[in-house]
């Protein structure tokens, strides 16, 4: 699976609203200069996985201000 197909497989997947979910992970991909259409499993992942170390290291600092 990949691309539009795979990106609507793991927002149905999550149990949040699809569209949203859609929304934001196009938005994120977007951000990391690969095209949603021709996204694969390990692309997603790697764009996830950075995704997830900036919002952790945001936190963190946050909750030291």
């Amino acid at each position: 699976m990949k691309g539009d197909d795979l990106l609507k497989e793991i927002a149905r997947s999550t149990g949040l609203p699809e569209n949203l979910v859609q929304l934001e992970l196009k938005r994120i991909l977007d951000k990391a200069g690969k095209p949603s259409g021709e996204v694969s499993v390990d692309d997603l992942r790697i764009v996830l996985v950075d995704y997830l170390q900036d919002i952790l290291l945001k936190a963190k600092k946050t909750s030291f201000s």
